[in-house]
């Protein structure tokens, strides 16, 4: 009868002829973590913004509101009061989607600035990385020479 075969000793020594470095990769996860929490603030402070202008957007409304729904002796006041209100509620619209555009562009600014920054040190941590194994591969080539 076939036996089944250990695939752990095989992947282990998959696992074990390959480079790996540890704390390089540890390192380089602090690093994603650090930028996915600064990209985080980021996020969250454009909802808590958003929020704010929805809250306060809501608040005068409901107040505009009331003044539609008073008692008019005039039905020509009804007509007056609903335009007021269609007024108000497109300067409250064109308002908050300025204020709305204005936070978005500083957030996607900010998300630029920590993306680009990240990806100088890991541009950077790279070249350092080649360099070392370029020196490691010269020693080595030359010891093999020597060695001859």
């Amino acid at each position: 009868m076939a036996k089944a075969q250990d695939f752990t000793v095989v992947v282990n020594d998959a696992l074990a002829a390959l480079p790996f470095d540890v704390k390089a990769m540890e390192k380089n996860f602090r690093a994603t973590a650090v930028v996915n929490e600064k990209l985080s603030n980021v996020a969250l402070s454009v909802a808590g913004q958003w929020n704010d202008i929805v809250s306060h957007s809501t608040k005068d409304a409901i107040s505009a509101l009331a003044t539609v729904g008073k008692a008019k002796a005039d039905p020509a006041d009804y007509a007056k009061a609903l335009t007021e209100f269609a007024n108000f509620a497109t300067n409250q619209a064109v308002k908050n989607f300025s204020n709305y555009a204005e936070i978005t562009l500083k957030a996607q600014s900010e998300a630029v600035e920590l993306l680009v920054s990240a990806g100088k040190e890991a541009s950077n941590e790279a070249a350092a990385a080649v360099h070392n194994a370029a020196a490691e591969a010269t020693k080595v080539a030359k010891k093999a020479v020597a060695a001859k």
